[in-house]
């Protein structure tokens, strides 16, 4: 007995030969995104194990069809399986094809909802609309999603190393503050000779040490992400300078002119 699809049909006119044509075209699209469905659930399911085989690219090698092009049509099943049955959604299948379908699936899988409901999708800066898609060649396609992906990089780089630098900014700003919490309690203890002579001692080394770091570094060489921590470092000692020097003022006449 032979099925409808073994039947050699008699085309009367072109007007026949191009209907059933589309006839035959809408039923092996539907047949296709079908398959991809039933290939994610006997992927994400193991159910190839229940057929005799351990892994699944050997069971669909037996269906020829390689790892590469088993994990393109999973994907596809998987992320689009809502919109799959859904007969509206039919000509945008047919209109993008498996390959650009597949490259949302895998690098714009948060705009299939968009794509399937309002027929638009992002990238980046850009709204393309189904029928830009249909008119974008799979390469240019690509290329654009590179692009984007390389944009999205060098943003989240831009945006950690602000963070760090945030970071980095409120250690010295702790550091400071904990610097001035130190002169304050050594201002209220020093009060013996020889607290006070500890205090100059450990000062003058400290300061001595701070100054022989400081002037190794080469202020040309500075990379950029360091030079704000930098120039807050010399704003802290600038102020810690004015501070001590307001703060002793007086000695510092007295002495000056030598009495």
């Amino acid at each position: 007995m032979q099925t409808d699809a073994q039947n050699d049909y008699e085309f009367v006119s072109d007007e026949a030969r191009l209907h059933r044509a589309l006839i035959l075209d809408s039923k092996l699209e539907d047949a296709l995104l079908e398959s991809y469905q039933y290939m994610a659930e006997i992927v994400d399911n193991k159910l190839y194990r229940e057929l005799g085989f351990k892994y699944a690219k050997d069971y669909f090698e037996t269906k020829q069809i390689s790892v590469r092009q088993l994990y393109a049509y999973a994907q596809i099943g998987r992320e689009y399986k809502p919109y799959l049955s859904d007969p509206n959604h039919k000509e945008t299948f047919k209109k993008l094809g498996t390959s650009k379908i597949g490259l949302i699936a895998s690098k714009l899988t948060d705009q299939i909802d968009s794509l399937m409901n309002d027929e638009v999708i992002q990238i980046g800066d850009e709204t393309y609309t189904v029928e830009d898609l249909e008119n974008t060649s799979k390469r240019e396609f690509e290329d654009r999603l590179k692009k984007l992906s390389k944009k999205v990089e060098k943003n989240d780089l831009l945006e950690e190393q602000k963070k760090a630098l945030e970071l980095e900014k409120k250690a010295l700003l702790k550091e400071q503050d904990e610097f001035k919490a130190r002169d304050k309690k050594y201002r209220e203890v020093s009060v013996t000779y020889d607290e006070m002579e500890r205090d100059i001692v450990d000062a003058t080394e400290a300061f001595a040490e701070a100054q022989k770091l400081v002037s190794r570094i080469e202020t040309d060489l500075v990379p950029k992400q360091l030079g704000p921590r930098l120039k807050l470092l010399i704003e802290t000692i600038q102020n810690a300078g004015t501070d001590l020097a307001d703060m002793h003022a007086e000695i510092m006449f007295k002495f000056d002119e030598g009495l």
